[in-house]
C-alpha cells in the first residue's frame, strides 16, 4: 500500500498556532529555571501549548517514563501503514504545542497529540497510559544517572515521592494518575485507561482495543508487523540512526529508550523502600490493581 504522507494545515488558525509554538521555543525556556519556578509557570505554558486543539483531537497522555514513546511508534506505524522513524513519529503524534502540522489521521478528522501534563484542554477524548510507579522511579533514576546526577536510590525514591525530581514538573505520579482517573473525560466514558504492563504482555489485544476506541481499523497483519518492527532492540536502532543523523538533539541521558522492564522493581527495591512507596501511593496502586504490601499477589 502506498505510504500516507502528512498534510500541513495552512489555515490562518494553524499559522497563528505555529507562531505561538515558535515563541514558546524561543523564550523556551523555563527549562533552566529552578524547579519550583518551573512548576509555577507550567500551567500557563501548558494552556498556551494547547492552543489550536479541538474536540476531534485525541490526547495520548501519560506520566513520563511510562512507555508513551513506544506507543506512539506503534500507533504511527499502524495508522500511516508504513515503517516509521523518529521524524515521522514526532510529526504524526507530536507533543502539545508542536501539533499544528500534525496530520488529521483519525476517522473523525482529528489528530493524536501526546502530553505529560494534567490537562485535557478542549479535547473530548484521551488515552491514558499508566505504568507502575516503582518501575517509573527506577526508569527515571537510570535516566538521571546517565545525565550525571549522583544520588542514592534511597534519595531518588524520596525525591520522586515528594516532588523533587524533574518529572515532578508534571506533579507526583499518584496525583497525575488520580487527575486522569477522576477527570471529566473518565466520568463520561471518554478516557481509555491502558496499563503499560498489559500492553507489553499482550500488545495485539491492547492495540485492537485502542484502535476501536479511536474508531480506526487495521488488519491483524498490520498490527503484528507494527509490534515486530517496534521491539526494544529495533527502537534502539532507530534512536541510534536518529542521533547519528542529527535529528534528535544531543542529550547526555542518551539513550532515551530504556529497558522496558515490567515489575523490575521486585528485584531492585527493599522492603523498607516499598513500604515508603505504599505510604505515599498505595491507594492509587490498589485502585489500579497493582500489588502493594497489603495485596502482594494482585495482578
Amino acid at each position: 500500500m502506498r505510504d500516507r504522507q502528512p498534510v500541513t494545515d495552512d489555515s490562518p488558525g494553524a499559522r497563528l498556532g505555529r507562531a505561538v509554538a515558535r515563541t514558546l521555543r524561543r523564550t523556551g525556556s523555563h527549562e533552566n529555571l529552578p524547579l519550583r519556578w518551573r512548576r509555577g509557570v507550567r500551567p500557563v505554558i501548558t494552556r498556551l501549548r494547547f492552543i489550536g486543539l479541538t474536540l476531534d483531537d485525541v490526547l495520548v497522555a501519560s506520566y513520563p517514563r511510562s512507555g508513551s514513546t513506544w506507543l506512539r511508534f506503534l500507533l504511527t506505524e499502524i495508522l500511516m501503514q508504513q515503517s516509521v522513524e523518529w521524524p515521522l513519529v514526532n510529526r504524526v503524534i507530536p507533543g502539545a504545542g508542536e501539533h499544528f502540522d500534525a496530520p488529521k489521521i483519525l476517522p473523525n478528522g482529528g489528530r493524536l497529540i501526546q502530553t505529560h501534563d494534567r490537562y485535557a484542554g478542549p479535547c473530548s477524548r484521551a488515552v491514558y497510559l499508566v505504568r507502575d510507579i516503582r518501575d517509573v522511579i527506577l526508569s527515571e533514576y537510570r535516566w538521571e544517572l546517565r545525565g550525571g546526577v549522583r544520588r542514592s536510590l534511597d534519595k531518588q525514591i524520596q525525591l520522586s515521592l515528594t516532588g523533587g525530581t524533574p518529572m515532578s514538573l508534571f506533579g507526583s505520579w499518584h496525583d497525575h494518575v488520580a487527575y486522569w482517573l477522576d477527570s471529566e473525560l473518565a466520568r463520561r466514558g471518554d478516557l481509555l485507561l491502558m496499563k503499560y504492563e498489559e500492553l507489553r504482555h499482550n500488545p495485539d489485544e491492547k492495540l485492537r482495543e485502542l484502535l476501536r476506541f479511536l474508531g480506526a481499523e487495521a488488519t491483524d497483519t498490520q498490527i503484528a508487523a507494527a509490534i515486530e518492527n517496534n521491539s526494544l532492540d529495533r527502537m534502539r536502532e532507530r534512536e541510534e540512526r536518529a542521533v547519528h543523523a542529527g535529528i534528535r538533539p544531543g542529550d547526555p541521558r542518551y539513550p532515551w529508550i530504556g529497558k522496558g522492564a515490567v515489575m523490575g522493581w521486585r528485584s531492585k527495591l527493599t522492603g523498607e523502600q516499598l513500604a515508603r512507596v505504599d505510604e505515599r501511593a498505595g491507594d492509587v496502586l490498589a485502585r489500579l490493581e497493582y500489588p502493594t504490601s497489603e495485596r502482594p499477589d494482585a495482578r
